[in-house]
């Protein structure tokens, strides 16, 4: 995977967001491409899940030595905040993609005819959210999509 540097953003907090949500992806695609490449029976006794964290965890083990316990323990807080926020945003069923789209186009830093990425996040939300209204888009309960 190339490392793709995201655009400058003037704003600190969107920035921060943006590189949250790139890293958590690329750890996600990550570790799901290692629980699915990892032999069956590869650690007998021991939660294939867990062994990854741990694997994870000393990779980034110098990193987190080097910034200090309480810069780590204040982003580890504040990344516990994001994500709380953001499931509560996300939380309510007929809200959830809504509010995700709304999240993400947010984030992305797209910026067309010189408005930013806030506005078109709020209109791809509300589009979604006037789609499932009107019965064009119907919202997907998680049960449904566990089956």
């Amino acid at each position: 995977m190339d490392h793709i540097t995201p655009p400058f953003h003037a704003d600190p907090a969107h920035a921060f967001v943006v590189e949250v949500l790139r890293t958590g992806l690329m750890l996600a695609d990550l570790v799901a491409d290692l629980l699915e490449s990892t032999p069956a029976g590869a650690f007998p006794g021991e939660d294939t899940g867990d062994v990854l964290v741990s694997m994870l965890a000393g990779t980034v083990r110098p990193a987190v030595e080097a910034a200090g316990a309480g810069t780590v323990e204040a982003c580890t807080a504040l990344l516990g905040a994001l994500g709380a926020a953001l499931g509560t945003a996300v939380g309510s069923g007929e809200h959830r993609e809504p509010a995700l789209v709304t999240f993400v186009v947010s984030a992305s830093s797209i910026t067309a005819l010189g408005v930013s990425s806030a506005f078109w996040g709020l209109l791809a939300g509300l589009a979604l959210l006037v789609l499932q209204r009107f019965g064009a888009v119907r919202a997907v309960s998680p049960r449904e999509r566990a089956l």
